[in-house]
């Protein structure tokens, strides 16, 4: 039998690790009466489970006593199981948490911060051997050793700012060690040098999935009430954070199998790629299609509909002010959440839209205006009612029927007739153009758009050194030390476009870079387009071709 322990105040089996509210202990005849109950029950269970064939072991069972006062369990008659006396404990270890007679996690957390030092002190012995220990892998050690340990005992635990304060300083410090950097380097180059995250965000992920596996067990319900009934615990917080998650459960594909881009696809090869897409994959789902229009202005008109030709299902609006496509199409999917929460009926669903863009920004909704957000919460809503919802971008102009429809209806909303759709308003236009506005103003358009290239640190060192030679630099003066020498293989002035373009010495390594760049489809004419590949797909690949390039002429060396 698993170690249980008895709480003498309450009368009741302790179920750790989620302890029970402090309370003042009783009076002493109050307390005498509460630790006779507390036997009486343990007898019962005693008899009800021999009468199964069962057989409670007073060795595996602990008692522990819960009191403010110290020593209690000195003055209080011990317990007895099949006439077997069971002592006081002040600690025990029950379902991998240590707690001690207090009930609090200050033992547990002590342990846990123990095996993260040792397996520290490990790790600077293998380190300091000199035995060919990298960086990367010394990280890679701590993190299996030690980080799992802490995320293995705490994400449950509700710590104090302070504690996590303790826990976080011990983890930048092992990070640091690892990878050898100076004591004072910053919180944020310290993470994203070794590809980490704060101890925190990750407990809380790991407490996130915890309630994720919960919700998709069989059983897992009657926990997760017994959570709803602790609201200061931190599993009530846990399932709270789990629950207001937007767009939970919400599928969202921006791919089609078989395609890899529309412009190299002939139409009659895409129509039968999304026709076996719908077949296999929503095969008995309504499929419902959507579209916008915009009429350009001024004055401008802009209207989107919704249609599901197996209901005989068609939804108009226009917008009453000008808008991009994108709004549009993002109003249609307004229309098709509406319709589905409209009928009742519909328990299996495919939303078809022809705007990419338009489902990306639903795949990640906090960045955008309320417009964006609106849909993925409407859907949600159908999702936690048990009605399977997903989105799917098709191609448009490829001759699907649905498709065709939902365009000729876009297109007939236009007239004065149609009625206007209130959920859409200015604000959200202007939310769109400002960050665009601010996209283009930001020095790094890259990482304004969000596709900041990962790479490791000795790459991104020549990555930042090529490319600031690239920016313009004032004449050179008497006082600028000596001029850049010349090449030594063919004489020429040594600089970094030398050495990607026209030094022939290196003739034999340019051509393999500019044949990968080539069967990637990028542009590599210029210095400018080497350093920086215009590709949205093989740019990580071009870049790697670029490095294996820098690295067999000794270029990396030079910058």
């Amino acid at each position: 039998m698993s170690r249980a322990g008895w709480s003498e105040a309450g009368g009741h089996p302790l179920t750790a690790p989620s302890p029970p509210p402090r309370r003042t202990s009783p009076h002493p005849p109050r307390r005498e009466a509460a630790r006779e109950a507390i036997q009486v029950a343990l007898n019962i269970v005693g008899r009800q489970l021999e009468d199964l064939g069962l057989r409670v072991s007073p060795t595996k069972t602990v008692a522990l006593t819960y009191h403010p006062t110290a020593g209690m369990e000195k003055r209080t008659q011990e317990l007895s199981l099949n006439g077997v006396t069971l002592p006081w404990k002040k600690k025990v270890v029950y379902l991998g948490a240590t707690l001690d007679n207090r009930l609090c996690w200050r033992p547990h957390l002590k342990a846990a911060r123990a095996m993260a030092a040792t397996a520290l002190q490990a790790i600077k012995k293998i380190v300091a051997g000199g035995r060919g220990c990298t960086p990367e892998l010394a990280a890679r050690i701590y993190t299996a050793t030690g980080v799992s340990r802490v995320l293995y005992a705490l994400p449950q635990a509700k710590l104090t700012p302070a504690t996590w304060r303790k826990l976080e300083l011990q983890h930048r410090a092992a990070l640091r060690l690892c990878l050898g950097l100076p004591n004072h380097s910053r919180i944020i180059e310290t993470l994203a040098e070794a590809r980490s995250w704060p101890l925190q965000s990750l407990a809380t992920r790991y407490g996130l999935n915890f309630i994720a596996r919960l919700k998709l067990a069989p059983d897992g319900h009657t926990l997760l009430e017994r959570f709803r009934q602790r609201p200061h615990s931190q599993a009530y917080q846990l399932l709270t954070t789990y629950e207001e998650l937007r767009d939970a459960g919400v599928h969202i594909d921006t791919t089609i199998p078989g395609v890899r881009s529309k412009r190299a696809t002939p139409p009659c090869a895409l129509q039968q790629e999304v026709a076996c897409l719908l077949h296999e994959r929503y095969a008995g789902a309504v499929k419902m299609y959507t579209d916008g229009s915009v009429l350009p202005g001024p004055p401008g008109s802009a209207a989107a509909a919704c249609a599901a030709p197996e209901l005989d299902l068609t939804v108009q609006r226009r917008l009453s002010f000008a808008s991009s496509s994108r709004t549009a199409e993002l109003v249609g999917l307004h229309l098709a959440a509406d319709a589905l929460t409209e009928r009742r009926d519909i328990i299996q669903a495919v939303i078809l839209c022809d705007s990419r863009a338009a489902l990306l920004r639903l795949q990640n909704p906090h960045k955008h205006e309320p417009l964006v957000r609106q849909p993925g919460k409407k859907l949600r809503d159908l999702h936690s009612e048990g009605r399977r919802v997903s989105l799917h971008w098709v191609p448009a102009h490829v001759g699907l029927a649905g498709n065709k429809l939902a365009g000729s209806l876009a297109k007939a909303a236009h007239s004065a007739d149609t009625a206007v759709f209130e959920a859409a308003t200015k604000g959200d236009e202007a939310h769109y153009w400002i960050a665009k506005h601010a996209e283009k103003q930001h020095p790094h358009p890259r990482l304004a758009n969000g596709t900041a290239l990962s790479a490791a640190r000795t790459a991104a060192c020549y990555y930042a050194s090529a490319r600031a030679a690239l920016s313009p630099r004032p004449a050179a003066s008497s006082s600028d030390g000596p001029p850049p020498p010349n090449c030594q293989h063919c004489g020429e002035l040594d600089n970094t476009e030398h050495a990607l373009l026209r030094c022939s010495h290196h003739h034999a390594e340019r051509a393999k870079m500019l044949q990968r760049y080539a069967a990637l489809g990028v542009a590599c004419s210029t210095r400018e387009e080497l350093l920086f590949p215009s590709a949205s797909r093989g740019r990580g690949a071009a870049l790697t071709a670029l490095l294996q390039y820098a690295h067999a002429t000794g270029l990396a060396q030079l910058l």
